[in-house]
């Protein structure tokens, strides 16, 4: 019995000193410290076609583990719901044509904070199934029948899912689905509309021949006339940084409204003279700001003007070339693209808000040639765009900024496409002669 005794009291500090052990080996014996939450992998932007499932995944570490909910919004963030059940680290949705321009987010928490991840949103393009497509499964360009036979001339995004197209014969037309489909909106007016512009989904303006303005305050849906003080070709309209400032541009003039589009006045006329010979006034054929401050418009053998103090002054800003371009734009921070031709397609990039130029096609010059050439941008993102052009040209896209172009898939039309418009990276439409109308939901691959 005592040597039991003996081993009994023996033993008993040896297990002690074994378990102290352990939890020494284990991190020992208190529980970590606790940390608010942090992501570690945010959710992303997701681009579907309608009817496919959308996923956004997001990681999270803290002490404790925190508890997630996701949210939707659906005026642009300005409000946020919680989604039902939605509390994992991956959130599922099946599209619809509705959930377009939704946005989402996840909420981290646990008892020392609570963290919110990285707004992010759903982009549910048209579904190009069954269309005269140029790729497989609806990808590609896709036809659209046309909805009547005046050629359009221009085309531009009014929101993520509304576009608004203008032509020959006063021809308005516009789209509520990523334009798979059309309706003939009213113009009040039977001259070519030769450019349209929208600050946002309200406020839009249309410019045409013989100094015709049409303005619109309802994303395109009715539209009135506006005085533009002039009787010369309007040629393009844009937006710079608000719903006040507006400019179009016609032969050698550059005109300015400061309440919208309601009133114009004229700020700037350019010529070009050329040694031994009468100079000749500019004919401008596009405008475009690449913020509140910096415009550019371009026209006629190469010709440029620049303005930095948000359009009251003007001054020549050369683009090396000497073809007829056709058209600017710009996306932030900087990136433009101008685009013409002549004797060969123009395509030239900046990467400083249009004070210089990087040439990245041939010069075009117009010799006894057949014209050729890229008509017209869709920028909608500071890497991605879009040009189009002649039938001879391809459609052409870039990735990273302008650095480097290549073509899309084939348009499938021998008709030329005189405008482009892109309400996210891969949904888009292209417009041109005789109603030719392009829809792709794939970025033209």
């Amino acid at each position: 019995m005592a040597r039991a005794g003996f081993v009994a009291r023996f033993l008993k500090p040896c297990a002690v000193a074994v378990f102290m052990l352990l939890l020494a080996a284990c991190g020992g014996g208190s529980a970590p410290p606790a940390s608010p939450p942090e992501f570690t992998m945010q959710p992303t932007e997701q681009s579907v076609t309608a009817g496919a499932i959308a996923t956004f995944t997001s990681a999270v570490s803290g002490v404790p583990t925190p508890a997630l909910q996701w949210q939707q919004s659906t005026d642009d963030g300005v409000t946020w719901t919680d989604i039902a059940g939605a509390t994992a680290a991956s959130y599922t949705v099946m599209a619809a044509s509705a959930d377009n321009g939704k946005r989402y987010r996840v909420v981290a928490t646990n008892s020392v904070a609570s963290k919110t991840s990285d707004v992010v949103a759903l982009f549910v393009n048209p579904s190009t199934i069954g269309l005269n497509c140029t790729g497989p499964n609806g990808s590609g360009w896709c036809q659209i029948s046309p909805v009547q036979a005046n050629t359009l001339n221009a085309v531009t995004k009014v929101d993520t899912s509304t576009l608004v197209a203008v032509g020959q014969a006063g021809t308005i037309l516009r789209s509520v689905d990523g334009g798979s489909t059309w309706a003939v909106v009213p113009s009040g007016t039977s001259v070519a509309l030769n450019g349209v512009a929208f600050a946002g989904a309200g406020l839009g303006l249309a410019v045409g021949e013989s100094g015709t303005m049409l303005r619109s305050v309802d994303g395109g849906l009715t539209w009135s006339v506006a005085a533009s003080g002039t009787g010369l070709p309007l040629a393009a309209v844009a937006f710079a940084g608000s719903e006040s400032a507006a400019f179009a541009v016609g032969s050698d003039s550059v005109f300015r409204s400061t309440d919208g589009g309601q009133g114009w006045s004229l700020v700037s006329t350019h010529s070009v003279c050329f040694p031994g010979s009468a100079c000749s006034p500019y004919a401008f054929t596009g405008i475009a700001f690449a913020d509140a401050s910096t415009g550019v418009a371009v026209g006629k053998s190469g010709r440029a003007i620049r303005s930095t103090d948000g359009g009251a002054t003007w001054s020549n800003a050369a683009m090396k070339n000497y073809g007829v371009m056709q058209d600017v734009a710009f996306a932030a921070p900087g990136f433009g693209v101008a685009v013409g031709g002549g004797c060969a397609p123009i395509l030239a990039t900046s990467t400083d808000a249009g004070q210089s130029w990087e040439l990245k096609s041939e010069e075009g010059i117009v010799i006894l040639c057949p014209p050729r050439g890229y008509l017209a941008i869709s920028l909608p993102t500071a890497r991605t765009g879009f040009v189009v052009g002649t039938p001879a040209e391809a459609i052409m896209r870039t990735t990273d900024g302008g650095a480097s172009w290549s073509p899309t898939a084939p348009s499938g039309t021998q008709d030329s496409l005189l405008g482009v418009a892109f309400i996210n990276p891969t949904s888009g439409v292209a417009v041109g002669d005789r109603g030719t109308i392009l829809v792709t939901s794939t970025g033209g691959l």
